[in-house]
């Protein structure tokens, strides 16, 4: 199988991609991407904001998104993160004429990390390590971790920091990966500042293949196709994911998810539609567990999109249309 041949390939290679976690999270240079210039925010929270009228009675409605994109960095997916670098200006020209509940311009923030983890383990008795991201922000070109918005340079970037590559692991883990992700934004983290508390938070999964979260190492398995037995594969409860988004945000109407992925195996996708036509990882799998989990343990505002029939372009303004509507009914933290 397709995954299996890339697994066999790498027991030959050297692949892998390294978290940098030194990364200058402020550089002072006034890019718009996280960056903490002196003066440029007199607040408390350092969202780049400064924070006129806190304390005072807030209308419902959300003011702020911050946005983590997942993405799938395994051999398969070049055509798919070319795809969406592409759409992605379209997306923030809608996002950036979207008025709040407040009338304002939503100030919205973008991270970038991966689908992998850093593994040891074997299939069929073949040693396999991998390095990923680890739910470790990308760096933005330009300095920083992510990337805030409204600003006129936001595409651009974002279409270089989602272009992760080919060379991250081949097994998949989008739900672990979001939550180590929010693990790093504690103080002293990679990840921290990332998060603020009166944003509404989006996640954005896009995979060719399925959710094989586990949480174990050195560990060995008969095969690689983690839905033919997931039992042998020890994934983590989906339940699981949804108790620790409700316990970090309070409640699901302040996080919105969205999977980008197969919603049956397919030989070639609408995503990829406009990529090489002899590429042999041109479809996807089907994401069974990640139907599942936007099916029954998330909220009426998530959404999932098949890869297999709906270009990018599409599938994030319907994404952006759940977001908004998720956005006019946030109620601030007072």
């Amino acid at each position: 199988m397709k995954q299996l041949i890339i697994m066999f390939s790498m027991a030959v290679m050297a692949l892998g991609c390294s978290a940098t976690n030194d990364r200058n999270k402020g550089s002072g240079d006034n890019d718009g991407s996280g960056d903490a210039a002196a003066g440029a925010d007199a607040d408390s929270d350092s969202d780049a904001d400064s924070d006129a009228g806190d304390g005072a009675a807030q209308k419902p409605g959300c003011t702020k998104m911050d946005i983590l994109f997942v993405i799938d960095d395994s051999a398969s997916m070049d055509c798919e993160q070319t795809q969406l670098g592409q759409a992605f200006p379209q997306f923030i020209q809608v996002l950036e004429n979207y008025k709040t509940p407040a009338n304002t311009q939503v100030q919205y923030r973008v991270g970038v990390t991966s689908t992998g983890r850093t593994l040891n383990y074997s299939v069929m008795n073949i040693p396999i390590s991998e390095k990923g991201l680890d739910g470790s922000l990308k760096g933005v070109p330009g300095g920083g971790l992510w990337i805030d918005g409204p600003g006129t340079d936001v595409a651009t970037k974002f279409s270089q920091t989602a272009h992760l590559g080919t060379g991250g692991p081949t097994y998949e883990m989008p739900l672990e990966c979001m939550r180590e992700a929010l693990d790093k934004d504690a103080p002293g983290k990679v990840n921290e500042g990332f998060l603020r508390q009166d944003a509404l938070f989006i996640t954005v999964i896009i995979t060719d293949e399925d959710d094989c979260s586990r949480t174990d190492n050195n560990f060995k398995i008969g095969q690689d196709q983690c839905m033919l037995n997931p039992s042998a594969h020890n994934l983590v409860p989906l339940q699981e994911f949804k108790d620790y988004l409700d316990q970090r945000f309070g409640d699901n109407s302040r996080y919105v998810m969205v999977a980008i992925a197969g919603a049956t195996d397919c030989t070639s996708s609408a995503v990829s539609a406009q990529c090489d036509p002899s590429d042999p990882y041109a479809g996807a799998m089907g994401a069974v567990r990640l139907q599942d989990y936007i099916a029954n343990y998330t909220n009426a505002n998530s959404l999932f999109s098949d890869i297999c029939t709906q270009n990018m372009p599409t599938t994030l303004k319907t994404a952006l249309d759940k977001m908004t509507v998720a956005c006019d009914s946030f109620v601030p933290i007072q």
